[in-house]
């Protein structure tokens, strides 16, 4: 199996937390392998930024929550996905670079990103919030 496959192991216990990151592995796949329309990389800019505000802040609220003991740097990554956002949809915006450099820029990093953050640095907190969660009941 691919490491850029979502697959129930990734699952972090949280059903809205699991389906963003299911949805962000979909976008991904969009743009995998491809030379993506100007209208289609200006989709998936817009799904990212909505994703990020989204998510972010539905993991933010858990986290928060139970006390995770990593919060404040596992916030640091995400507004580092935020600045990099930032600089992708001003790229996008100048046209500097082409749909399909572009493109490639988004994919090699959300590739990373689904690896580094959503496969290691998300289940770091899979049992610490599900040991918190077990005791709320």
């Amino acid at each position: 199996m691919s490491a850029y496959e979502w697959t129930p192991d990734l699952s972090v216990g949280d059903a809205e937390i699991d389906h963003d990151h299911r949805e962000l592995f979909r976008l991904f796949h969009l743009l995998e392998g491809g030379d993506p329309s100007e209208d289609l990389l200006g989709d998936i800019i817009g799904r990212l930024e909505s994703y990020a505000r989204t998510h972010f802040d539905r993991e933010e609220a858990l986290l928060r929550q139970y006390g995770y003991p990593d919060f404040d740097e596992h916030v640091k990554g995400h507004r580092l996905f935020i600045e990099w956002l930032d600089a992708v949809r001003n790229t996008y915006a100048r046209s500097v670079e082409t749909p399909f450099e572009i493109g490639a820029t988004v994919n090699q990093f959300l590739g990373e990103w689904l690896v580094h953050h959503v496969q290691h640095e998300d289940l770091r907190y899979r049992d610490f919030i599900a040991a918190h969660k077990g005791g709320d009941e």
